[in-house]
């Protein structure tokens, strides 16, 4: 039975008459090994191949790669939560510039990823993980940051009334199960004897059907898929921006979760999962070989000499594609006027351009970086709002 606050606003009738709601409780999955038809046992293994080949393709330069791979599924991760900003505004939060609160919530996605995937190279996903990002995730939150970092202690829902569970789409279960639930989930999480793709959907899937925070469940829930993969082995370089893939059709990705979690369907999930998967890998892998290829693309433009201040420069903007020229100052070892002298020429070519308009405090971006992620998303697909 739903009963309201007691300092609860007041209410619309429908909700002051609301009563009787019906919550899922998902089954235990710990010792459950998913049945998965012929069609789905194939996509699976297409989808380990083609992660396991974006780890080797990232090679050439590990960290950039992975931290444009990163943002790209922090932005996309974020969308679906409302929560909208362009790579340049990230790129320039990321790097120390003040920004919007929405580039900011972003940037605080991107931590939780890269920490998550971090700490996920032990092998181990545990507890304190999730219960940390989500802390790191919205622990500043004006509204949600007395509830950061812990499981929710109230019944939440997704859809319908504000203001009662009335007309929700999903009603996960009651807060008192959740120790339990996440209990038996981290268990799954932590197996080793399950495909890392089969172990990432389900787990996935689970963690949105318990709900366990009052908000950023989609965003941990999401950032869980890499540390798996990473704990599991599958990658080690690079984060594949599944998300991004994944949450093309939002239609159809509410509707296998909640086939999941109504109808215990793992199948269709797991084919989802594994689609996007491939997907999200052939393109990243262009998206690589596009960016491997821009330094020397620059370095055409501006005829550094070799390992001058000028050439370092070039090097460094996929990694570092919003700087100021003191960052330059610090990441090539330069004098403040070489590291100028060099943003000044590749400003020149129109390789970076100054992004704040202002005599002080300057910042440039190197904005086709940013265009070949812009690139990426066309390439999977615009992604479709839900019809409900």
């Amino acid at each position: 039975m739903w009963i309201p606050a007691a300092d609860a606003p007041r209410r619309p009738r429908a909700d002051r008459l609301f009563r009787d709601y019906t919550s899922v409780l998902p089954p235990r999955i710990a010792g459950c090994t998913p049945r998965l038809g012929g069609q789905t046992q194939v996509s699976v293994g297409a989808a380990t191949a083609a992660v396991a080949q974006v780890d080797t393709t990232a090679e050439f330069n590990l960290a950039a790669i992975s931290g444009v791979l990163l943002r790209s599924e922090a932005v996309a991760s974020s969308k679906i939560e409302h929560i909208r900003t362009n790579q340049a505004e990230l790129v320039a939060v990321l790097a120390g510039a003040a920004g919007s609160r929405a580039a900011r919530d972003v940037a605080a996605n991107v931590g939780v990823v890269t920490r998550l995937v971090a700490e996920a190279d032990s092998g181990v996903i545990t507890e304190a993980m999730l219960l940390r990002a989500h802390r790191d995730l919205l622990g500043d939150d004006p509204f949600e940051g007395r509830y950061a970092g812990a499981y929710r202690p109230v019944q939440n829902w997704i859809g319908g009334s504000d203001f009662s569970p009335r007309e929700a789409v999903h009603v996960p279960p009651d807060h008192k199960h959740l120790p339990f639930l996440m209990k038996d989930l981290l268990e799954f999480a932590n197996r080793t004897d399950l495909p890392p793709i089969v172990q990432a959907a389900v787990a996935h899937a689970q963690f949105e059907v318990i709900h366990p925070f009052t908000d950023g469940n989609g965003r941990v829930g999401r950032g869980l898929i890499h540390a798996i993969l990473r704990a599991r082995g599958l990658t080690s370089r690079a984060v594949v921006p599944i998300a991004m893939a994944l949450l093309v059709d939002l239609d159809g990705y509410f509707s296998a979760i909640s086939a999941y979690g109504n109808e215990g369907e793992v199948d269709r999930f797991v084919q989802l999962f594994a689609d996007a998967a491939v997907r999200a890998s052939v393109e990243s892998i262009a998206t690589i070989e596009e960016l491997a290829a821009l330094p020397d693309r620059w370095r055409g433009l501006v005829r550094p000499s070799r390992n001058s201040v000028l050439d370092r420069v070039c090097g460094l903007l996929i990694e570092h594609p919003s700087i100021t020229t003191a960052d330059a100052m610090v990441l090539t070892g330069a004098t403040r006027p070489s590291a100028q002298a060099a943003i000044d020429r590749l400003e020149a070519a129109d390789v970076l351009g100054e992004s704040t308009g202002q005599r002080r405090n300057r910042r440039w971006t190197a904005t086709e970086v940013l265009d070949v992620v812009d690139d990426l998303e066309d390439r999977l697909g615009r992604r479709t709002a839900p019809r409900r």
